[in-house]
């Protein structure tokens, strides 16, 4: 059993290796008490993050299509099972530009803090 969870594990390891090719940025998408936010406000919130990520790089016709930058995200509940927060990996074409938009949406929604590293 142990070593079937040990394989599974390493398994995961690899796809994350390759959907995370490339990429160049990690950051949590956190909220100022995640212990209360509600996950379906949670998750719009999300969208909204990669949505405006999305349309500082591609016009809203391509995003419509699909067309994003890569991306993996992580909904984790911390520890405790309670403290919603969002892990990601991404590859941004411009670092910079990716960090000045991930803290301005910290700073817009009220309820968000932004971490980037």
């Amino acid at each position: 059993m142990m070593y079937q969870r040990v394989l599974e594990q390493q398994a995961l390891n690899k796809e994350l290796d390759r959907w995370t090719d490339g990429h160049n940025v990690f950051g949590t998408l956190k909220f100022i008490n995640g212990y209360i936010t509600q996950e379906d406000k949670a998750d719009l919130i999300h969208r909204k993050f990669w949505q405006s990520i999305d349309r500082t790089w591609y016009p809203s016709t391509a995003v419509k299509k699909g067309i994003r930058i890569s991306r993996v995200c992580v909904k984790h509940f911390g520890m405790s099972g309670e403290n919603i927060h969002y892990h990601f990996t991404a590859k941004a074409t411009d670092k910079d530009t990716f960090k000045k938009k991930h803290k301005q949406f910290g700073k817009i929604q009220t309820n968000t803090q932004a971490i980037l590293k």
